[in-house]
């Protein structure tokens, strides 16, 4: 990682998964795979768990979260996998904020929350909208 404007080495991450970073409460943070991390310190803030991918970071109700996916296998090729959204916070306390499961039409491709409570899904066979309910 090099930090920009000026090019200055800011330190080695895991590669190899999906990237995202934006800055959430005021803090620039960046998630690569299942590892979220501070810059431009690469200090860990959260370890989201090994099946799990961060797809999009953003605040609800000034809360830092992350949109968090793991891919499930159907069990047998006619089964398709299932793909299980949730939403966690980066602040204490850690835990699950919402939960979006369904059977993933086609192979997702990415994932963007809004701070509204909003998350799109985009995936091989559309675009989808799942709103939380409930604060």
């Amino acid at each position: 990682m090099y930090g920009l404007p000026r090019g200055e080495y800011l330190g080695r991450v895991a590669g190899g998964a999906e990237a995202v970073a934006g800055v959430v409460g005021g803090r620039p943070l960046l998630a690569v795979g299942a590892t979220v991390y501070s810059l431009p310190d690469l200090t860990v803030v959260a370890e989201l768990g090994s099946s799990a991918t961060a797809h999009a970071l953003t605040e609800w109700d000034g809360t830092p979260v992350v949109v968090v996916g793991a891919r499930e296998s159907g069990g047998s090729p006619d089964v398709p996998a299932r793909e299980r959204l949730g939403v966690r916070r980066l602040a204490p306390p850690n835990g699950v904020v919402a939960e979006f499961d369904w059977l993933v039409p086609g192979r997702l491709f990415d994932a963007v929350a809004s701070p509204d409570g909003t998350v799109f899904v985009t995936t091989s066979e559309g675009l989808y909208a799942a709103r939380r309910t409930g604060r």
